[in-house]
């Protein structure tokens, strides 16, 4: 398996407006040190976000000067970016028509993902929306994202799906040897009544559910990534008339029991290999430390199976700065392989044990 690590660069428009991760965490102006970063940690791989919101500020106008430099700080390392090219959120202009409910978002977004093949031909994985079912579920049914709907589930999620459908078309006429890698939550429901058959019905449907975005996409991607944290295990109970969380049935530091099962699922599922494309645990390090132990004897044990799992990747180099703006903009959440530590106004990147860890592990594949 390949090592990779990912840099979170999460845009959508929330109700306090845009998040952008890496101006919260000054990547912007940190290409430098966080690629140096990735070098010291022996990893191959690298997923990188687009500032698609950045990138086309005006319809069919691209700017790529910082791109450029960010890719080919990448490059010049020997690393092998795997850019998203929309990571929750597109371009004001287009986020003030409805986002993916935007009549024209699919021929929009194919465009932009035309001009990101041709620029870099050199570019050899790429994902065009990352975790489109959790855009459609924030966006659509959560009402925490732009447009800020509870009603609009299914519309945003065929909006994506058209755009990825869209895209990968695009992508495939300017750049055939690009392989395509789809980037999904991978979360499995539970009934806290077994007995129930209300509540047994609701969790079938959830466990149906979370496949819907592969069946509408099906033969637009070459590679599924799986998200994988603590809170993707969910246990339902009865809330009145209608269902609601009991609990998140994996706790941070606790053992993922099953994710090899849950890998396997997956991959029936989308009939792709597949790749951990993230994972944390939002904890100490000692946590920390055991989560990685944890999931990678679960990738292996995937392989082991016969299902083939192409790499492991920890998500994020350094810590977040709760993107979702459920928490203070200002406090890591200690999930990263870096730890954040603010040093005069800026968020300054400090090596942890588990950096060193992840720096010595080899899992094999180059």
């Amino acid at each position: 398996m390949f090592k990779a690590v990912g840099i979170e660069g999460g845009s959508p428009i929330t109700r306090r407006g845009r998040v952008d991760e890496y101006a919260k965490t000054h990547h912007y102006e940190s290409l430098t040190e966080d690629a140096d970063a990735i070098v010291a940690l022996k990893c191959t791989h690298v997923r990188y976000v687009i500032p698609w919101h950045r990138v086309e500020r005006s319809p069919g106008v691209y700017d790529w000067e910082w791109v450029d430099e960010a890719l080919g700080s990448l490059r010049v390392r020997g690393l092998r970016p795997i850019p998203d090219l929309c990571h929750f959120g597109g371009p004001d202009w287009l986020e003030e028509r409805g986002g993916p409910l935007a009549p024209d978002f699919a021929d929009r977004f194919a465009a932009y993902a035309t001009a990101f093949a041709t620029r870099y031909p050199w570019v050899r994985e790429l994902t065009l929306i990352n975790e489109p079912f959790v855009y459609a579920k924030m966006a659509g049914r959560e009402g925490a994202w732009n447009p800020f709907r509870g009603d609009a589930f299914l519309p945003i999620a065929r909006g994506l799906a058209e755009a990825i459908r869209r895209g990968a078309a695009a992508v495939r006429r300017a750049a055939p040897h690009v392989r395509l890698w789809q980037t999904e939550t991978c979360d499995r429901h539970h009934a806290a009544d077994p007995e129930d058959p209300e509540i047994r019905r609701h969790v079938a449907r959830q466990n149906r559910e979370r496949f819907l975005l592969f069946t509408w996409t099906r033969g637009c991607y070459d590679v599924v990534g799986l998200d994988y944290y603590p809170w993707c295990e969910v246990t339902w109970e009865r809330n009145g008339m209608g269902f609601r969380t009991a609990k998140q049935a994996r706790r941070a530091g606790e053992r993922p029991n099953g994710l090899a099962e849950l890998i396997a699922a997956y991959h029936r599922a989308s009939g792709c290999p597949v790749f951990i494309a993230e994972t944390d645990t939002a904890a100490s390090i000692e946590h920390r430390i055991l989560w990685l132990g944890w999931t990678v004897g679960e990738a292996y044990r995937a392989r082991a199976m016969g299902i083939p799992v192409l790499g492991y990747t920890w998500w994020p180099l350094y810590d977040n700065l709760n993107w979702a703006g459920h928490k203070p903009v200002d406090t890591p959440d200690n999930a990263g392989v870096l730890d954040l530590e603010r040093v005069n106004g800026r968020w300054e990147r400090r090596p942890t044990a588990l950096a060193h860890l992840y720096g010595a592990l080899d899992l094999g594949v180059k």
